[in-house]
């Protein structure tokens, strides 16, 4: 995958100075654009995906995938509007952890 990233030009590989078995993969220009014009169909994937469920049932199950996905993946970014729903859903000054 690394090989095909690279060949279309969306990242570059160097080598790390302090440690030249590691190397550093970075997104380029090229990179970010395409990311840029993929995240609005990811979005909407997403939203298809779970638009039968309500705003805290989204919450719920975005919570429940990072879970599983382990401590040291990336976090899910919770979907528009979960901000408000976890205020509304959540009383003040209880932990509920």
């Amino acid at each position: 995958m690394i090989k095909r990233l690279k060949a279309r030009d969306w990242i570059a590989l160097s080598t790390c100075a302090q440690d030249q078995r590691k190397v550093i993969v970075t997104i380029t220009p090229e990179g970010e654009g395409l990311v840029d014009e993929m995240v609005p169909a990811a979005q909407r994937i997403s939203d298809l995906t779970m638009e039968n469920l309500n705003p805290a049932e989204r919450v719920a199950l975005l919570h429940l995938l990072a879970k599983m996905s382990g401590p040291r993946r990336r976090r899910l970014a919770p979907p528009v509007g979960a901000a408000q729903v976890v205020a509304q859903t959540h009383e003040p000054g209880r932990h509920q952890g």
